[in-house]
Parts: C-alpha cells; sequence; structure tokens
C-alpha cells in the first residue's frame, strides 16, 4: 500500500462479456484495456477464474504489469485455503511469487462473519492462524476483500440481522444504530490488523461515507501506515473471559493489541505501558464499553 495515496485495482471480470479462460486469445485488447486505465492510475489488476488460466498466461500477464511498471500487481481472487492444485493436467500454485503479487482470500471473510453473527470464535480463530501460516510460509500480501457488492457481504449479513432497516440503501446516518457501527469498527478493525493489504470496494466507501463513519476507515488506514510492525510482526489470537477476544501484534520490541468486548457489560482494562490509539468509544481511556473496541499500541518492550 503507497501511503496517503488511495488504490485502485482494475478488476479484468468487469469485461466478463469475454471469457476469461480464454485470455490468450484476446491477449492484445487486455493489454490495451490495461494500458488505458494506468494512465488513469490504476495500481494493478485483479483476475476471477484463474483455475481456467493457463499458467504461461498468468506469468506473461504479470511480466506485461511489472514491464510497464514494477510497481503495478497482479492479484488473484480464490474461494478457499488453496495452496497449490491440479486442473486440467497442469499444477497450479497460486501463492508463488511467479504468478500472483497477492491473494484475496475468502475465508477470512467467513470467519469475521461466523464470529459477528453466531459469536463463534472457533471458525474466526482457525481462519485466522491458517491464513497467518500461509502469509509466513510465502512471504506474499494477502490481500483481503468483504466484497460488499455480494451477496454474501459481511456488510449484508450484519444489516440482515441487526438492522430494522434491511435495504442497504436506505440505510443513513439517521437511522443506523450504534450495534451495527460497533460490528463494521470490528469487521474491519481485524481486515487492517492482520498482514496484508487492507481492500476496500468503492461500495464500501460509499456505504461509510453515506452513514457519516469514514471516519473509521480513515483512522484504520492511519494506524496501517504508521505503525511498520504491522507488515511482518508475529500474530496471536487471545480468547480470554467474559465475551473477550484478542488480536496481538508483535515482535522484538513492538507490540499492538486489539481487544473487542462483545457483550453487554462495561469493563475497564489495565495494561501497563500501552497507549490507547484507537478507542470505538472516542476516548482514549482504558474503558471497553459494551460492544466495543480498543486497540493499544507498546513499544520498548
Amino acid at each position: 500500500a503507497v501511503k496517503n495515496k488511495i488504490n485502485i485495482i482494475l478488476d479484468l471480470h468487469l469485461f466478463d462479456y469475454y471469457d476469461l479462460q480464454n485470455i490468450n486469445s484476446y491477449f492484445d485488447f487486455v493489454k490495451e484495456i490495461i494500458i488505458l486505465y494506468y494512465n488513469l492510475g490504476i495500481c494493478g489488476i485483479k483476475l476471477d477464474n484463474v483455475l481456467n488460466i493457463e499458467n504461461n498466461m498468468i506469468i506473461d500477464l504479470k511480466k506485461y504489469l511489472k514491464h510497464i511498471d514494477k510497481n503495478l500487481i497482479l492479484l488473484c481472487d480464490i474461494e478457499d485455503f488453496v495452496v497449490s492444485y491440479v486442473y486440467n493436467g497442469e499444477n497450479k500454485e497460486l501463492f508463488i511469487g511467479d504468478k500472483f503479487d497477492s491473494v484475496i482470500n475468502h475465508p477470512y471473510k467467513d470467519g469475521i462473519s461466523s464470529y459477528i453473527i453466531n459469536n463463534n470464535y472457533n471458525l474466526l480463530e482457525y481462519n485466522l492462524m491458517n491464513i497467518f501460516e500461509l502469509y509466513n510460509e510465502y512471504h506474499i500480501n494477502l490481500l483481503f476483500n468483504f466484497l460488499s457488492n455480494n451477496n454474501d457481504s459481511i456488510i449484508k449479513k450484519i444489516i440482515e440481522n441487526y438492522c430494522d432497516i434491511k435495504n442497504i440503501e436506505e440505510l443513513n446516518k439517521e437511522n443506523i444504530n450504534q450495534k451495527v457501527i460497533f460490528l463494521l469498527n470490528v469487521a474491519y478493525s481485524i481486515l487492517y490488523i492482520l498482514p496484508g493489504i487492507p481492500s476496500i470496494t468503492t461500495n464500501e466507501i460509499v456505504f461509510f461515507e453515506r452513514l457519516g463513519i469514514s471516519n473509521i476507515l480513515v483512522k484504520l488506514g492511519d494506524i496501517k501506515n504508521h505503525y511498520d510492525m504491522l507488515i511482518d510482526a508475529k500474530f496471536k489470537f487471545l480468547k480470554m473471559e467474559n465475551n473477550l477476544i484478542g488480536l496481538e501484534r508483535y515482535n522484538d520490541s513492538e507490540k499492538m493489541l486489539c481487544l473487542i468486548n462483545n457483550s453487554s457489560k462495561n469493563m475497564v482494562i489495565d495494561y501497563d505501558g500501552y497507549s490507547v490509539i484507537y478507542n470505538t468509544n472516542g476516548s482514549t481511556n482504558y474503558e471497553l464499553y459494551p460492544y466495543s473496541m480498543i486497540i493499544m499500541y507498546k513499544d520498548r518492550l
């Protein structure tokens, strides 16, 4: 991610009147599209349907991107914790650097959704730890996306379960409730605290602005950009008492701790040496209100 800049990814699926699995038959057209949007300021492209695209075409596409600009990235959209598989006699290794720079991983979204909707810690922990192990093993930027324009998005599930108004388009800052705002804070904080590059769609940005809570994305973006430890620090999932969970990032000299109070009880926490860098109740104290969250930081361990 580039500091103080909104990075735009071109989704080649937008041109789905073409069959992406036959991308090699119209590769010259794809090159023209990439050049056109590169001049408009995109920082990379996303491929769907990667199961059907031949390995050599993926490699050629990445080489072409790097030829235009070494900073352009190629990312793919996958449905599971897939590292490698065989398709049509070809071995495909999605997480190997000669093919993709980054990966959108849906199980991450599913884990957060199960926690928010069903209070299921186990699936969240399992999916987070799987993703983190892959990140460490393959040293890549795992890129996660809630896909808010998707029928199975976290935003849609939150609204269906916690809003009297079920139509996203009818929600605004006057009729949104605090529980929904809390859950959005939690979901997106997890997204930004984890390794990898957070990916936010334009639909999500518009949604947050309409609700008057775009400051959430701004604050989390500032944290992601300011604290370099979030690039490669280790990760730990913490299950605590009283419906409290924590996400910890740490290295030899720093720690960052995100605590989530998914209960109706007030909690006062005492973490010596930590400074509060984000509290959803708007303060910088150590009090966790019902359905609230706090992010703390400590250096010079």
